[in-house]
C-alpha cells in the first residue's frame, strides 16, 4: 500500500463555492485521484478550510498549518508521498505577508514533515509541491472581498516563480495549478467541480511515473519547471 498525504486548505478539503458545503468524494480532486490509482494506493485527505502556512487566524483556532502539523503527522506511521498545496489563505488581509514569506512557510512545513517521518521510516517521502491557483480578477464582487483585496491577485500571480524555486531547493516535484485551472467566477477563490477533475487528470500520469521511477522523473520535472516564464 502506497500512502499519499494531501496537506492543504479548502481547495484540498473540497469547498463548494456557491453553497459553502463540501464536494462529494467523487468530485474532489483527492477522491478522483484515489479512484484513478486504485486499491494499492491510499489517498489521505488533510485539507482544512482557512488553513494558512504559518499564521494564526484571529477568528478561527487551529488554522496555522505549521503549528498544527505535529498533531496531524502523529496519526501516520508511514507516508510515501506528500502533496502540499497551501498559500491561498496567506493572501488574506490579516496575514499581510509578502510572497517570499508565504513560500517560506510552505518550506518550513515540508522540512518538518520530512523530519517527523524520518523518525518512523527509513525512506524519506517524495514531496510534490502544487502551487495554488491565482485569486480571480473578480475578487471585488466575491463574498470573500474584505478578507481578500485586489493586492491578493497580483501576489498570487507571483506564486509560481517562488514556489518553483523552493521546490527545486528542497528536491521536490513541482506543479503549477494556475496553468490548468482558475477559481470560480462566483467567489474568485475556490475551484468549481470540473477543475477538481482537471487537477486529478493532470497529475495522474506524472504521479504514477514519479512513484515507480522517482529519480528519473524527478529530474525531468526539475529541469522542465525552469522553462516557465519568469515574469508570471
Amino acid at each position: 500500500m502506497i500512502n499519499i498525504l494531501c496537506y492543504g486548505d479548502s481547495n484540498t478539503y473540497g469547498y463548494e463555492p456557491h453553497t459553502g458545503e463540501r464536494y462529494p468524494e467523487d468530485i474532489r480532486w483527492t477522491g478522483i485521484l484515489q479512484n484513478y490509482l486504485g486499491n494499492n494506493f491510499n489517498v489521505i485527505e488533510e485539507g482544512m478550510n482557512g488553513r494558512t502556512t504559518a499564521s494564526d487566524d484571529p477568528d478561527e483556532d487551529g488554522r496555522n498549518g505549521l503549528k498544527t502539523l505535529e498533531s496531524c503527522m502523529s496519526k501516520y506511521d508511514m507516508i510515501d508521498v506528500i502533496i502540499i498545496m497551501l498559500g491561498t489563505n496567506d493572501l488574506k488581509e490579516f496575514v499581510n505577508k509578502e510572497v517570499n514569506e508565504i513560500v517560506d512557510g510552505v518550506e518550513k512545513i515540508i522540512v518538518e514533515m520530512k523530519k517527523d517521518l524520518l523518525k518512523k521510516q527509513s525512506i524519506p517521502p517524495q514531496v510534490i509541491v502544487m502551487c495554488p491557483p491565482e485569486i480571480g480578477s473578480s475578487i471585488r464582487q466575491s463574498p470573500f472581498y474584505g478578507e481578500y483585496k485586489e493586492i491578493a491577485i497580483s501576489k498570487s500571480r507571483k506564486f509560481p516563480k517562488y514556489y518553483r524555486e523552493m521546490a527545486i531547493r528542497n528536491n521536490c516535484i513541482f506543479f503549477d495549478t494556475a496553468e490548468w485551472v482558475k477559481p470560480s467566477e462566483y467567489d474568485s477563490v475556490h475551484l468549481i467541480a470540473g477543475d477538481h477533475r482537471l487537477i486529478a487528470d493532470k497529475i495522474y500520469f506524472p504521479f504514477i511515473c514519479i512513484v515507480f521511477t522517482p529519480v528519473g522523473v524527478q529530474s525531468f520535472f526539475m529541469s522542465s519547471s525552469l522553462n516557465i516564464d519568469e515574469d508570471i
